[in-house]
């Protein structure tokens, strides 16, 4: 079979198509970024600073108390790994 035999299955991308489908592409990207800048600011937006002394001391205490119990927790969750696996 020579080359001027041979049946195309599928017609050829033309360079057009190949911009027109990239720019598409690019706008869903686009979209996409956006949505999730939108859903991590809406997540992370910072809450306002206390006015007074016991309001500041109470958000030291409830950080402080968030580190310690993630702490124990990965610490909880490696001594469980370790047992799984056959150490003590």
């Amino acid at each position: 079979m020579n080359s001027q035999q041979r049946i195309l299955l599928q017609p050829r991308t033309t360079l057009e198509a190949m911009r027109a489908e990239r720019e598409r592409l690019n706008a869903l990207k686009q979209l996409s970024r956006q949505r999730m800048t939108a859903t991590v600011q809406s997540i992370t937006r910072k809450e306002k600073a206390p006015a007074d002394r016991l309001g500041t001391w109470m958000n030291i205490v409830q950080n402080g108390l968030a580190v310690y119990q993630g702490m124990r927790m990965g610490a909880s969750f490696i001594a469980a790994l370790r047992k799984s696996f056959g150490r003590k």
